[in-house]
């Protein structure tokens, strides 16, 4: 399996806001949800990272993060 560059879109990270997004992962978000609505571009309080304000409420830091439908 070819390693994922998770900082390749580092700079569309502000267009991901409003879109739908899975984790690179494909662990769940804490919703218990595969998928969640990135709702603003934030920075993750416990990592000091940048992160989105996911609809469940919590902060995923970007790189974790994927376009669901790529």
């Amino acid at each position: 399996m070819a390693k994922v560059d998770k900082f390749a879109e580092k700079d569309l990270w502000v267009n991901w806001v409003g879109m739908i997004l899975r984790k690179h992962s494909n662990n769940p978000f804490k919703s218990g949800l595969q998928t969640g609505r990135a709702m603003e571009l934030t920075v993750n309080p416990y990592s000091l990272k940048q992160g989105f304000l996911m609809d469940d409420g919590t902060v995923v830091d970007c790189f974790r993060c994927k376009l669901e439908n790529s």
